[in-house]
């Protein structure tokens, strides 16, 4: 994420420099795992402007629900405070927009009531976002807001836009995951135009929808616009939960999540597959099931590639375990009650131990993963089990009769069966199977 200078936006009290001033007094400098400060830092640094006499006393961090942070400066030269607050355009300039929240600073700038000025930035923002840049605005009190109270005074200070590109594989893995039937949406906080063009990039559906517009749906079709939609934007972290709970328990989809923030935490721990991308927060690395130790999102195609290899290994290994039994219980009942013959002790163990043993393959079988999700649907597997079981006990039960109408054949020369031993035939024919 970086800022891009020549397209900040200034009030006509403020200039260029001071929008990027303020910004960064209203920024942790020190905290290095938030891409937006560490974007501010970073282009204060690269700048002419100077920020000797202010010194930051005091700041209140962002939170999903405020979005917004707020910073007590002290003007060394004048004693003075500042107030400087940076975060969504929105709550910037109404922090009652949206909804009202539980900051203890809440205020409205005074170009709220300028028409002019508001479509001017809304056209701007709107001109910003289409061209996928995320947007933040900065606003200054001349004192310290917290003492001012109702008094306070708030100037709209300008925009600051900010690229932040889709990671270098993003684009790849959506479409690999397009290919193994998965549908895939994106939540984001950022504006909706911003969302759209991010789709764009990254080979998603542009159906982006606004936050506002979930919330104040009604009930009835919440449900359908969640399904329909390719993603929403301008949310908040309730938002992103309730969106991975509707496709979840409502749709019934295994649902997977992935995240970077503390806004994305409760989304995170909702879905049946919470995954951290790298760099994210301990909040969100806490509340996921997998963390990815590299940056990218590939290893996520890797994961439903190697997931699906596992369920096949599964199935493979219901199914053979189911069939072999089968078969020794069908062939060994049959020849026990048609010829009322006793199984030699030792051959039923040997037989035991071979099927344990003739297990052990599947494990390393070369399984292919399937195109579509596989589920695990017991009736399938039981008839397949069937299927196998029954064939081989009959090709079972002919090989022994053929051992017993041709004794001197290959079984009686090299086991030395004489005639009518059938049921010595029958234990080498299944030791034979098992092998």
């Amino acid at each position: 994420m970086s800022i891009i200078p020549d397209r900040i936006f200034a009030a006509s009290d403020f200039t260029d420099d001071e929008v990027i001033k303020y910004a960064f007094l209203c920024s942790n400098a020190d905290k290095k795992d938030d891409p937006i400060d560490r974007a501010i830092v970073t282009a204060f640094k690269a700048s002419p402007v100077s920020a000797d006499g202010f010194t930051q006393t005091e700041i209140i961090g962002f939170n999903p629900t405020v979005k917004r942070v707020v910073a007590f400066v002290k003007d060394q030269a004048t004693g003075k405070t500042l107030t400087i607050a940076k975060g969504l355009p929105a709550k910037i300039i109404d922090t009652a927009a949206g909804m009202v929240d539980d900051h203890e600073l809440q205020w409205k700038v005074t170009a709220a009531n300028d028409k002019a000025f508001l479509d001017k930035l809304e056209s701007t923002e709107n001109d910003l976002s289409t061209n996928g840049y995320k947007t933040i605005a900065i606003a200054v009190c001349d004192g310290n807001a917290r003492e001012l109270g109702d008094a306070a005074v708030w100037k709209f200070a300008g925009l600051l836009p900010m690229l932040d590109p889709p990671r270098h594989d993003t684009a790849a893995t959506i479409e690999s995951l397009h290919h193994a039937n998965l549908s895939v949406k994106m939540i984001t906080g950022d504006h909706a135009n911003v969302g759209r063009e991010t789709a764009r990039l990254i080979g998603l559906g542009t159906a982006i929808y606004p936050g506002e517009q979930m919330r104040d749906a009604p009930s009835e079709t919440k449900n359908s616009i969640i399904h329909e939609a390719d993603g929403f934007a301008a949310v908040l972290p309730s938002d992103k939960r309730e969106i991975v709970m509707v496709l979840r328990n409502h749709f019934g989809y295994v649902t997977g999540m992935t995240g970077d923030g503390v806004n994305d935490a409760p989304a995170l721990s909702a879905a049946q597959v919470g995954i951290a991308v790298d760099g994210a927060t301990d909040a969100a690395k806490n509340a996921a099931d997998l963390i990815l130790t590299e940056p990218g999102l590939s290893p996520i195609y890797g994961a439903v590639l190697e997931s699906r290899r596992i369920f096949s290994r599964i199935k493979s290994y219901v199914v053979y375990r189911v069939a072999a039994s089968l078969i020794l219980v069908l062939v060994l009942s049959i020849v026990i009650f048609v010829t009322g013959c006793a199984i030699d002790a030792l051959m039923v163990i040997i037989l035991a131990l071979l099927n344990d043993i003739s297990m052990i393959p599947v494990a390393y079988d070369n399984a292919q993963a399937t195109t579509k999700p596989q589920l695990p649907k017991a009736r399938s597997l039981v008839f397949q089990s069937l299927f196998y079981g029954l064939t081989h006990s009959a090709l079972t039960l002919m090989v022994c009769s053929v051992c017993k109408i041709f004794p001197s054949g290959f079984f009686c020369s090299y086991f030395l069966v004489t005639n009518n031993s059938l049921l010595l035939s029958t234990d080498i024919v299944l030791l034979h199977n098992e092998l």
